[in-house]
């Protein structure tokens, strides 16, 4: 079975200039060409969404695949930053949150 883990640093200030997030699948049957999106939200202080990122990648046979992803272009008015990993579009399933 597979799991995922996520780490993000994320700290929105002014001085502040991007969002690093690393989201690392554990794949032990060493199964190439799953499909999973990296989703990075914006959202204002009302928890309106702003904007999201989204980053698709497809996992390789190593038993473990990290996917890094390095946002610069962070949107005007942002308060708060929530990163999901979804495994598709099509059954809409989160798989971390």
């Amino acid at each position: 079975k597979e799991t995922i883990d996520v780490f993000a640093v994320v700290e929105l200030k002014e001085e502040v200039t991007k969002v690093t997030v690393k989201a690392t699948i554990s794949n032990p049957v060493r199964m190439a060409g799953k499909k999973y999106t990296v989703i990075v939200a914006f959202y204002d202080k009302d928890e309106n969404l702003i904007t999201a990122k989204v980053n698709p990648f497809t996992t390789t046979a190593d038993k473990e695949i990290v996917k890094n992803v390095v946002i610069t272009d962070l949107p005007e008015n942002a308060d708060d930053v929530k990163v999901f990993v979804w495994k598709d579009f099509e059954t809409l399933k989160v798989l971390t949150k």
